[in-house]
């Protein structure tokens, strides 16, 4: 099977979504949610490990092909997202990515090539405007984006789940053509986890599902990721370890011989 750069860029920079922070403070019946009390609870319920460790295998399916991939993903807050993509059947390395709030650099062994730069290396990666800290969350499983009033959201509540509208930033640079509105929705098991995210902009959207184990409602172990974006891409990802409070090992170096594309 033939790896294209583009296919494994783009598989490295979304690879993977969800470690964190999904179970709110929040343990009476919907019926009785306020806003403001369901405001602190979603501002107040991140997961508290520094650095996590996800383990797994996913499926890219685009238009034009479907690549199953294997992945390692580490994740510090704030600071750093490292990934590591393999063939799924016999671990070949395949790329490899170091993502920084301000710089990011890649590496793709099947093309033998490299590039870093910018915040822009991202934007060029997904072919739409996603920053560190859009990827943070998404990777992490937390609102894209929490306003800072709890003026700023809306909420729908139905037996066992709550939708939540929230007025985003104008300056939202995944936002061109509509008013930044972010849609989550929580619910269906204890602790009332949050199980959907999504943003629209005109013709263009973004759908991230979460499914969790009985176990486990902190953390998704399945992730689908929608973008339909200039043609509609789908990512599924399957984490097989999820792993809290690791040592952040993030090796990276360029091998000998490769070209620099940017």
């Amino acid at each position: 099977m033939r790896y294209s750069k583009h296919i494994s860029v783009i598989a490295l920079l979304f690879l993977v979504a969800a470690c964190g922070p999904k179970e709110l403070l929040f343990d009476v019946s919907t019926d009785s949610v306020e806003e403001k009390d369901f405001f602190s609870a979603m501002r107040t319920s991140l997961d508290s490990a520094n650095v996590v460790e996800f383990v797994g295998s996913a499926n890219y399916d685009s238009p034009d092909q479907e690549v199953s991939f294997g992945y390692t993903i580490r994740i510090a807050r704030d600071s750093v997202i490292w990934m590591d993509i393999t063939d799924p059947y016999v671990g070949l390395k395949l790329a490899r990515a170091v993502i920084y709030p301000d710089s990011a650099v890649m590496y793709n062994r099947f093309e033998k090539s490299w590039m870093a730069g910018g915040a822009e290396v991202v934007k060029e990666a997904f072919g739409v405007s996603l920053n560190f800290y859009h990827l943070q969350a998404v990777l992490l499983g937390e609102p894209m984006f929490i306003p800072e009033k709890s003026d700023d959201i809306s909420l729908s509540v139905e037996p066992g789940i709550v939708l939540v509208d929230a007025i985003g930033d104008p300056a939202d640079s995944l936002f061109q053509y509509t008013s930044p509105v972010y849609q989550y929705k929580y619910g269906y098991v204890r602790g009332l986890p949050l199980t959907r995210q999504s943003i629209n902009d005109s013709l263009r959207s973004v759908d991230i599902n979460y499914t969790y184990l009985e176990t486990d409602t902190g953390i998704p172990y399945d992730v689908m990721l929608m973008l339909n974006w200039d043609g509609k891409i789908s990512i599924q990802f399957n984490h097989r370890d999820v792993l809290r409070d690791v040592d952040l090992y993030i090796p990276f170096s360029v091998p000998d011989g490769y070209e620099r594309i940017r």
